[in-house]
């Protein structure tokens, strides 16, 4: 019997392909890397479009490898990672190579923006915080810079919408992705198309895609997709939604005393609010006339690969194993006065922020630095959480995505904030979220209410005495990213010579 429901999840690095059944027990997951972004300018990061399908329809069928059955399949549900910036033209074909999450090549325009009141303006509407990498900043750069592509595009979509776009046909969003990419007006719930006019940009309204429910059958897999994917033809498709609030979809909660650290290429904290709630930013729910808050940064795992290769992957015979090596390194190194700043990416309130490491001296190890460099990512992570949330509160704390794996990063999570960290037996919580999203569409389950809880997998107990150092550390690192780093942009100003053929760093 078709009883299995299979979630797409495109994130920055990877996209995942996972299988779930009626009782939402994860069944199998595969996972193939995406294609290493170009970086064809400074603070340029893009991808082409039809390589990220074909990483999708390589994930998919992997599962069919790995003896999953595809005739078990009833059903099927997209997820992906939000902003960035995806534009089709009138045949459904990219007008330009994707602008990934990574991307920063709008930090010129939001300095612009704050300092003539747009930026405050945009946040009042759309009560979110407006990244370098939101559609809506893209847009405008895009607009300013690189108008022949506009002219082109007829439809925007986000990275979920362009697998559903692929599988069906069907050219649409959802309220999650629209409110995380700033281009939802939080008091109508609705396209912003009155700040749009405001900031000169109404006329590329036209480019936005009808809204759907995160739960509505978007269509059928077509026969094209169907033999790509290893899949009978007709599946149902359903909408889907941005991975970050589908992976706090994946708790089956909606309550405002549990949060979610979904640690992956970026780190996300999100909570239930309520609409009216001076939370720093609302952003909707999968269930409808549910809001999210939280925080995010996009100094999380792309950082910790980054060290990780610095401090191990060049080393003859050690490459292979360079992340089992740090974990443990890690793990048994002694807390120490090491300071590791992570903002390799900038971060949300400075996008010229930069890295370093504080505290070096005659006696610093390989050991040091890595554990360093799993506290800044960590302790980070809090100095955001703090703006906006008593930790103490929460009855509920959960660890999410590719850095659930390591017990390193859940007990500084855990020592950090002085709370039970609770990890899922089951490893994909974006999907789990997805998966409730088709449950609800097929109509089995009301609302994610309704969901069975996860199965929690371990556990992370609080060290009390670890909790006086690392407020210690967080409060150096707050301090950072409240008052800005001047020398960071010192640095950032240095002239640099000619270097005749020599990288230039």
């Amino acid at each position: 019997m078709a009883d299995l429901t299979l979630v797409i999840d495109r994130g920055t690095t990877n996209v995942k392909a996972s299988l779930f059944d009626r009782d939402l027990n994860q069944v199998a997951v595969a996972t193939e890397r995406n294609p290493v972004p170009n970086y064809p300018a400074p603070c340029w990061a893009e991808s082409d479009m039809d390589a990220l399908w074909e990483v999708a329809c390589s994930a998919v069928c992997q599962l069919w490898t790995d003896g999953n059955d595809p005739k078990a399949v009833r059903a099927v549900v997209v997820a992906g990672q939000g902003d960035g910036l995806m534009l089709l033209d009138g045949s459904g074909q990219p007008v330009r190579p994707v602008i990934m999450s990574l991307d920063a090549r709008a930090n010129g325009l939001l300095d612009e923006w704050r300092a003539d009141g747009r930026y405050d303006m945009v946040f009042q509407t759309a009560r979110m915080v407006i990244r370098a990498c939101s559609a809506l900043a893209l847009l405008a750069w895009m607009d300013r810079h690189e108008p022949q592509s506009l002219e082109t595009a007829r439809h925007l979509l986000f990275a979920k919408d362009w697998f559903r776009f692929r599988l069906t046909g069907d050219i649409a969003t959802d309220l999650t992705d629209a409110s995380v990419s700033c281009l939802i007006d939080a008091a109508t719930g609705g396209y912003a198309t009155g700040m749009f006019g405001k900031l000169g940009l109404g006329h590329l309204t036209r480019l936005f895609p009808p809204l759907r429910s995160s739960a509505e059958e978007a269509g059928q897999i077509t026969g094209e997709a169907a033999a790509a994917l290893g899949l009978p033809a007709g599946l149902p498709v359903f909408t889907g939604a941005n991975d970050n609030c589908a992976g706090h979809g994946g708790l089956a909660t909606l309550s405002p005393k549990a949060a979610a650290v979904i640690f992956g290429t970026w780190v996300v904290d999100l909570f239930i609010v309520a609409k009216d709630s001076p939370a720093p930013v609302i952003m909707s729910h999968p269930e409808p006339g549910h809001f999210l808050s939280g925080v995010g940064d996009n100094n999380a795992g792309t950082v910790l690969d980054g060290m990780i290769g610095l401090l191990y992957g060049t080393e003859p015979g050690l490459a292979a194993d360079a992340y089992g090596r740090a974990e443990t390194d890690a793990a048994t190194a002694p807390p120490s006065r090491l300071l590791f700043v992570p903002h390799l990416f900038g971060h949300a309130f400075d996008g010229a922020a930069t890295g370093s490491f504080l505290g070096l001296d005659g006696r610093t190890s390989r050991q040091g630095l890595i554990r360093a460099v799993y506290e800044g990512l960590v302790l980070s992570n809090c100095a955001y959480l703090a703006t906006c949330l008593d930790t103490d509160a929460l009855e509920e704390i959960w660890l999410a995505g590719g850095g659930a794996k390591s017990r390193v990063l859940g007990q500084i999570l855990a020592d950090a904030l002085g709370r039970p960290v609770h990890v899922a037996r089951d490893s994909e919580m974006v999907g789990r979220g997805a998966a409730i999203s088709a449950l609800i569409g097929l109509g089995e389950l009301k609302g994610f209410a309704d969901a069975p809880r996860p199965v929690i997998g371990r556990t992370f107990a609080p060290q009390p005495a670890m909790k006086a150092y690392y407020a210690q550390k967080l409060a150096m690192l707050g301090g950072l990213m409240q008052s800005g780093n001047p020398l960071a942009r010192q640095l950032a100003e240095i002239s640099l010579p000619e270097t005749h053929g020599a990288a230039r760093v």
